[in-house]
């Protein structure tokens, strides 16, 4: 495909909503401008036909509800794109969806992670491995904040050093990159209580924020307020 093929693609997708008095119009980025050699080729192809669109719809009362990333289509997808186990699979498909959040105005506040949703008895290092994939996603869409966990089977007693130990671990990496770690409380892991997650804030003293869930402290028969609140409010 070219730009040529493009902006004809736009010119027959006015006409055909103008005839048929449609007033929005959603796309993907790549079923707009084609893919080229290298993302930055692309990139630039998307911000030419973009403004080339603009001009259509000054010229008419047609509007654009919502674009989006087209990850899937490419042959690079076929693992998925954020679920790729390919690492420059998965940071072009996030540089990709960075692109059309800045081009519909939009920003990343937080990644929601799976961090510290294993076992404390599971092995670590793949674990550890996925936390660094996912801070490096956190700095390709911009975040400065990471939810995280404090893992699972921890009520048998004994493994509060275990628990510290790796939640240092993630402290350690994310240390200067300019974003938060925020725990989560979450039924069944170590800080699924007011006392768990008070030992993580304390112990770490300003290396994680809290994530204050409500509906979690229910299902963990803890009352959440006044009492976990109130000794949870420094920290959120």
């Amino acid at each position: 495909a070219t730009m040529e093929h493009a902006k004809a693609k736009v010119d027959a997708g006015f006409e055909f909503m103008q005839k048929l008095g449609i007033e929005y119009f959603c796309f993907h980025d790549r079923d707009l401008a084609p893919e080229l050699a290298t993302l930055k080729e692309s990139e630039e192809a998307l911000d030419k036909i973009s403004d080339y669109v603009l001009e259509k719809m000054k010229n008419s009362n047609i509007k654009c509800l919502w674009g989006t990333a087209n990850c899937f289509n490419h042959r690079r997808y076929l693992a998925g794109a954020g679920t790729s186990p390919n690492a420059e699979a998965f940071a072009y498909a996030a540089a990709q969806i960075k692109k059309a959040m800045d081009d519909n105005g939009l920003k990343v506040w937080s990644i929601g992670s799976p961090t510290g949703k294993i076992k404390i008895t599971d092995p670590f290092e793949p674990h550890f491995d996925e936390f660094k994939h996912m801070l490096e996603l956190a700095h390709i869409l911009g975040a400065d904040k990471f939810r995280l966990f404090s893992f699972y089977g921890c009520d048998a007693g004994g493994y509060r050093d275990t628990v510290m130990e790796k939640l240092n671990l993630f402290c350690d990496a994310a240390e200067g990159s300019g974003v938060l770690l925020c725990h989560e409380n979450e039924k069944g892991i170590y800080g699924e209580k007011t006392e768990g997650c008070l030992d993580i804030m304390k112990t770490f003293n300003g290396g994680f924020k809290c994530i204050f869930d409500p509906a979690n402290f229910v299902q963990s028969d803890v009352t959440t307020y006044p009492d976990a609140f109130e000794q949870l409010k420094d920290y959120i």
